[in-house]
């Protein structure tokens, strides 16, 4: 009777085990999620703005508009921004990071608003980017990592919460 009890009980962890990897019922409830997604299309901004200056494009409003929207999600991903959904953050790697991020910004501002239309502004505004380029691979690199966690921790919340269930039920029987 012990042994299919214990087959029982062994049959039903494995069961929620492969129950709990093949459903990712963690995502939705992540509350950096947005935030994630949006560090991550930072990297097109910087692309787009690396690109133009890089073959010399003269395409002033996609520039443009690529660097308006790097600057609007990157205050965000820092502060918060209701209209783009981001809850900006304490964790601190990451803080640290987007505060470079912004002080490297902020600092060469100037040169990123010239860069279409003077040579040196541009020569600098392209290591400039390529600088924020690293930092901002970092930070998607921290985010990944804090997410990793947060959905390790729920599937063994979620294992522990079966298997807790499962207990009850044999002990009634």
């Amino acid at each position: 009777m012990k042994t299919i009890i214990k087959l029982l009980a062994t049959t039903l962890l494995l069961s929620t085990l492969l129950l709990g990897n093949s459903t990712d019922h963690t995502s939705s409830k992540y509350k950096l999620l947005n935030d994630l997604t949006l560090a991550n299309k930072q990297h097109d901004y910087i692309d787009n703005m690396s690109r133009i200056l890089k073959f010399n494009i003269k395409d002033r409003e996609n520039y443009n508009t690529s660097k308006n929207l790097f600057e609007k999600v990157l205050k965000g991903l820092v502060f918060g921004d209701k209209a783009l959904n981001l809850r900006g953050t304490n964790i601190k790697n990451i803080r640290v990071e987007l505060d470079t991020i912004q002080q490297l910004w902020d600092k060469e501002k100037q040169s990123l608003e010239m860069a279409l239309s003077d040579k040196k502004s541009r020569l600098k505004a392209i290591d400039t980017i390529a600088k924020i380029n690293i930092h901002m691979k970092r930070v998607v690199k921290i985010y990944n990592k804090s997410y990793a966690r947060y959905k390790q921790g729920s599937k063994l919340s979620f294992i522990v919460h079966r298997h807790s269930n499962s207990n009850k039920l044999l002990a009634m029987k």
